[in-house]
């Protein structure tokens, strides 16, 4: 039996595509909505202490790095489902070979 006549398989790889999907839009939605609201976060810690009395350059440079890593998380998030859909479809697929035999 091929991989078009298997049942299971091709749920397997439909509920992949299904989790990709959904990680993408969920991606798109949090990228839209987060963007601004980091950027004016940035804007905010450059602006506090103008003159450095309160804050060093330090704290500032860790403000930025902090709200820099979310584009990393966001992407992270989709490569962890990319890689579980993958997974899932071939061990659906080899489950069912071991069953044919």
């Amino acid at each position: 039996m091929g991989l078009w006549n298997d049942k299971r398989a091709n749920m397997s790889i439909a509920i992949g595509i299904f989790y990709i999907m959904i990680a993408i839009i969920t991606a798109i939605v949090m990228w839209v909505s987060m963007a601004p609201v980091i950027d004016a976060f940035d804007q905010m810690a450059d602006d506090m202490d103008p003159n450095s009395k309160f804050y060093d350059q330090k704290t500032v440079d860790r403000i930025h790095a902090a709200t820099g890593l979310w584009p990393q998380l966001l992407w992270l998030t989709i490569g962890v489902s990319v890689i579980y859909a993958i997974v899932l479809a071939t061990r659906r697929q080899t489950y069912s070979d071991i069953d044919e035999y």
